[in-house]
């Protein structure tokens, strides 16, 4: 069965679309031309009858200004007829021009009335001319034919007159009503069109909502359930981009989860492959400087506790990892109870003494009572990470400052060290995991911030930095009473 990638299917969809569109517009520019022809003919209707009720309106006017030349002989009732003599003719051609000839219609025809009209105009020229030669009483008999000829072909072309310009009349009207559907037609098929485009824009909605969006739902979920260790959706199915888009995030996710199982391993590895021979260590090192083996002389003592201070830092870096792996899992547990907060800290400065005597440095702080529902020992264990690391980047010398202090809602603690500073680019990563600011001489794995904010927010506090280059660095974290 072929398949279709996404443009194919979007083409074929907008092709078919534009196809009806330029229907309808085709079946609408139709319409329009067929009401502008309506139009114009009822226009030229309209123009017909008036150039035919023009030209009954000059026989009357030749006929009227004949009849007053006949009596008076003016001068200017023959100059009046003249005008309106030429005045038929003119109308007569125009009328000629304007409508075409209907053989064996049985209707009025143009020819008809250019027949009759001329002849009536020819009898009124006759008319004329036995009045300018009128002297005798034979003239005078003329005369009379020729008025009762005159009256019957006038009255013979003023009733095809009539029917025609009725004719004409009605061609009008007939037209109007044609131009007037049309453009009704016209707005229908506007109102058509219009609807047509709010269903087609729904329709593509629809089709949007179920065939891409829904699908990309999916993708986007399966992002979801992977950062949540969860099983991902079946495959979407199909062959195009969407599709294949989500075959290769289930060929990542699958890479991801073998990384994962790689490292766990690792992990698992590290903490019952090495903690457990590095304690074994740790406690016969201890057991030789008590002497269960042998008394060991002073050179011997001090070998023994370099050892045993390798061995503990050995211990803290497993279990940094250790908590590293906890964390991005999700699995970080706290264990909650109420105690003083400055006696913790009080502890953490006591255990941090040893490494600042090694560089001369001072640890000053005032206790001042503090208490909480935290978990203690975690708390500690962030004290003594931000005390080592004032330590280790104060100099030679320095003074680290401790401070605390307390508000309605919250409880702050700071440690505060005269080094160097930390530099700008790297304050808005210093807590993410393996990144450590400074010599790389000092040492550590670059966890021990990181599982510090960790543990910071999971007690619903918050922890920061402030420092500048050249500048002493302060580390605080808030914790809610």
């Amino acid at each position: 069965m072929k398949t279709f990638k996404l443009w194919h299917k979007a083409s074929m969809l907008v092709f078919a679309l534009l196809s009806i569109e330029l229907g309808i517009i085709i079946t609408i520019a139709h319409l329009l031309q067929r009401a502008e022809y309506e139009l114009w003919q009822e226009s030229h209707a309209r123009n017909v009858t008036g150039q035919a009720n023009s030209l009954v309106k000059h026989f009357y006017d030749a006929g009227a200004a004949l009849a007053a030349y006949g009596v008076t002989r003016n001068k200017q009732s023959e100059m009046l007829y003249q005008n309106s003599s030429d005045k038929i003719h003119t109308r007569i051609m125009t009328l000629s021009l304007l409508v075409d000839e209907e053989p064996n219609s049985g209707k009025p025809s143009i020819s008809q009335v250019e027949t009759f009209g001329y002849r009536a105009l020819s009898i009124l020229e006759r008319f004329k001319r036995t009045l300018d030669s009128e002297k005798s009483p034979l003239g005078v008999l003329k005369t009379v034919e020729i008025r009762d000829e005159l009256s019957r072909s006038i009255t013979q072309f003023f009733s095809l007159m009539e029917s025609f310009t009725e004719r004409q009349r009605r061609m009008e009207e007939m037209r109007r009503g044609l131009d007037a559907s049309l453009r009704l037609q016209v707005r229908q098929w506007l109102v058509v069109a219009v609807v047509f485009n709010i269903l087609v824009a729904a329709l593509l909605t629809q089709l949007f909502v179920r065939g891409i969006a829904r699908r990309m739902d999916i993708v986007v979920e399966n992002t979801t359930r992977l950062a949540a260790n969860m099983d991902l959706h079946e495959p979407v199915k199909g062959s195009d981009e969407i599709a294949h888009l989500d075959r290769m995030f289930h060929d990542m996710a699958v890479a991801l989860r073998r990384a994962e199982g790689l490292k766990t391993q690792f992990v698992a590895l590290i903490t019952h492959e090495l903690r457990t021979p590095i304690g074994a260590i740790s406690l016969t090192l201890q057991l030789l400087e008590l002497g269960n083996y042998g008394a060991l002389d002073d050179k011997g003592r001090k070998r023994v506790r370099n050892a045993e201070r390798s061995c503990a830092r050995l211990i803290g870096m497993i279990n940094e990892l250790l908590d590293a792996e906890k964390i991005a899992a999700g699995k970080l547990q706290l264990s909650f109870t109420s105690c003083r907060i400055d006696t913790v800290i009080e502890k953490a400065v006591e255990i941090s003494k040893v490494l600042a005597e090694k560089k001369s440095i001072s640890i000053e702080y005032s206790s001042t009572p503090l208490e909480s529902y935290v978990d203690e020992n975690r708390i500690e264990q962030v004290l003594l990470n931000l005390i080592s690391n004032a330590i280790k980047h104060a100099p030679e010398g320095g003074v680290v400052r401790i401070s605390s202090a307390q508000s309605s809602e919250w409880i702050e603690v700071s440690v505060e060290d005269n080094g160097p500073g930390i530099p700008a680019d790297f304050r808005g990563k210093i807590f993410a995991m393996y990144e450590q600011a400074g010599q790389p001489a000092i040492g550590g794995t670059g966890l021990g911030l990181a599982i510090s904010k960790a543990i910071i927010e999971g007690h619903g506090g918050t922890i920061g930095v402030l420092s500048e280059p050249d500048s002493p660095t302060r580390f605080w974290f808030k914790l809610p009473k």
